[in-house]
This record gives C-alpha cells, structure tokens and sequence, in this order.
C-alpha cells in the first residue's frame, strides 16, 4: 500500500522545525453549492495548489479561508468510526450553505488535506484524506458542528459488482 503521506510532512513531523508549520484543511461539498467551502485552521488565509484526481479544482490554485475548527479522532468502540468536526461560524458563510445543503438532503462529501506553509501554492498538499460524508450536521450561532463518516462499509454487499441476472443474463437457466 502506498504511503499517504510525502516525506517533507513525515520530516516536519518528526523535527518539529520552527520555520515550517502544518496546516490542516477541510474542503465541503454539495450538489446545491456552486464552490465548495474550503477552510483552514490559521488565522491567515491560505493559497494552496489542489491535487491531481481532486473532486473539484484539480490542478487549480485555491484560497482557504481563514477559521477555527477542530477534528477529534474517533474512538474505539463495536459502531462506525466517526470524526467529530467542529467549525467555528466566524462569517456566518458556512451556517448559509449547511441550511441550503438541508434543503435538498444530499450528504456533504469533505476533503481533509495537510499543507506546509513553505509550499502550499507550488506543491499543494502534503496528505489527503478523502471520501469522507458530514452527517447530523447542527449549526449555532457561534459554529457548526457534525459527525464525519467513511460510509458504511461493513454492510455493502461482497464481492462487489453483484453479479444479478439483469446484469448477467447468463446466470439465470432457461
């Protein structure tokens, strides 16, 4: 399995240097935005560069807008694993676009990405975790929180494509 991580972020992460910050990312979207909505946690905003084979904006230089959130790991337990995100509501930007997400029940798809501050516009991201749904989304007046999902996996049906006889006509005896 490929490692998802590139070595500047595995050096960063392991000598700590003090000119080289971590910047972690979120991107939502949905069916009923025009854009996504692309977060980062820092006080400033962030150009960055998106990967190749993104959802949306490949190879495309992006901002982020500046806001505080939070993403606690999941814990251990029999359930689904589940993040917990909480994104502060500063410009009330984020609040706009969850009410018009409700509207049309479509679940929110969110890109989790790590850039570097020495590159972020050259390289673009260090890691990328994608295919994660937003679910039981609240928004407040102060933030919006919910619960980040990988799916439900463990009741997809295997082996995956079904073989059906519509699919298959050769299955089915005449």
């Amino acid at each position: 399995m490929e490692d998802a991580w590139s070595d500047a972020i595995k050096e960063a992460y392991a000598s700590a240097p003090v000119n080289v910050i971590i910047l972690a990312t979120l991107e939502l979207r949905h069916p009923s935005w025009t854009d996504p909505v692309r977060v980062v946690c820092d006080k400033v905003d962030l150009v960055g560069l998106i990967e190749d084979g993104a959802p949306s904006d490949e190879n495309e230089t992006v901002t982020y807008l500046a806001c505080a959130f939070e993403a606690l790991t999941p814990e251990s337990s029999d359930k689904l694993p589940e993040i917990q995100i909480k994104i502060d509501n500063v410009s009330r930007e984020i609040s706009g676009h969850v009410d018009s997400a409700m509207v049309q029940r479509a679940p929110i798809e969110i890109t989790y990405r790590e850039y570097l501050n020495t590159d972020a516009e050259v390289h673009g991201p260090h890691y990328v975790l994608n295919g994660l749904t937003l679910r039981r989304v609240t928004c407040t007046d102060t933030s919006v929180t919910g619960a980040a999902t990988f799916g439900d996996y463990i009741n997809r049906a295997f082996p995956r494509p079904l073989f059906t006889a519509q699919r298959f006509p050769g299955l089915v005896r005449s």
